[in-house]
């Protein structure tokens, strides 16, 4: 079993209390309640927060589709 936890925001303002790594910590405690092997951070690395749970790096690949229409053609247009 793993646990994804979506990217949180950042606000300097508050960086004294800390809210997002005592939102990871209580994520953590829930899955490790639930019998979670794994912990997932989603979003690209952030050493100056993620560094302090000792996580491993591991690659992800993001794979997208495009209809052949035109809203599709156009998205992909956006994209890249």
């Amino acid at each position: 079993d793993q646990r994804w936890e979506l990217r949180i925001g950042f606000d300097e303002a508050y960086s004294d209390v800390s809210p997002g790594q005592l939102l990871s910590y209580e994520n953590f405690k829930d899955a490790m309640a639930r019998g979670a092997v794994a912990h997932n951070f989603l979003g690209g690395y952030e050493p100056s927060w993620q560094d302090d749970w000792g996580i491993e790096l591991r690659p992800v690949t993001n794979l997208r589709r495009y209809p052949l229409s035109p809203r599709g053609l156009a998205a992909l247009g956006i994209d890249t």
